[in-house]
């Protein structure tokens, strides 16, 4: 979710020991947090038949339908003490894949049939050509959803400052929480 990103930074060498010795790079992350203001955005991105160009191979246009949407809000819960902010987005994909074909029985084959089960399956399935051959198409469809929610608490105290942040993020069937003091 590129909308709640404040930063973004990759170390791949030379890095400090509170990230111990990998021997890989680090990756950070810093999300946006809230603030004594509500703030937000939104956004969608599109693309079906009507703004795609046909390839210079193809015969017609494709017929990949694309929707990615989603929006942040951020804001004041206590204010000068507690903020949130969440972010969502989901993306929703629909396409026709490559025609495929199978091998469907006869007319001979189907003339044999006796089992009441098997004979009211049979008007279900297509007749096929003279291989005993039936074409279709398949449709695909993919839906990813992503949810973060950041809970960010000031404790306003005479000797310290503390500050709790709650990240919980969704995306299809994983999820995960991450809590730091």
């Amino acid at each position: 979710m590129p909308d709640a990103l404040q930063e973004f930074s990759v170390q791949t060498s030379n890095y400090s020991a509170q990230y111990g010795q990998n021997a890989g790079g680090v990756v950070n992350v810093i999300t946006k947090s809230g603030a004594n203001d509500f703030h937000g955005n939104g956004f969608e991105f599109l693309r079906n038949s009507v703004f795609n160009a046909r390839p210079w191979h193809a015969p017609r246009k494709d017929q990949l339908k694309r929707n990615q949407f989603g929006g942040t809000i951020g804001g004041p819960i206590i204010r000068n003490r507690t903020f949130f902010f969440a972010a969502y987005q989901q993306t929703i994909q629909r396409n026709v894949l490559a025609g495929n074909s199978a091998t469907v029985p006869n007319a001979t084959q189907r003339a044999s049939a006796t089992d009441p089960a098997v004979i009211e399956l049979l008007k279900h399935i297509p007749v096929g050509d003279a291989n005993n051959r039936a074409s279709f198409s398949r449709p695909d469809q993919q839906d990813f959803r992503e949810f973060t929610l950041e809970v960010i608490i000031h404790s306003r105290e005479r000797t310290s400052s503390h500050s709790d942040t709650s990240t919980i993020t969704s995306s299809g069937t994983q999820s995960s929480i991450q809590v730091t003091s």
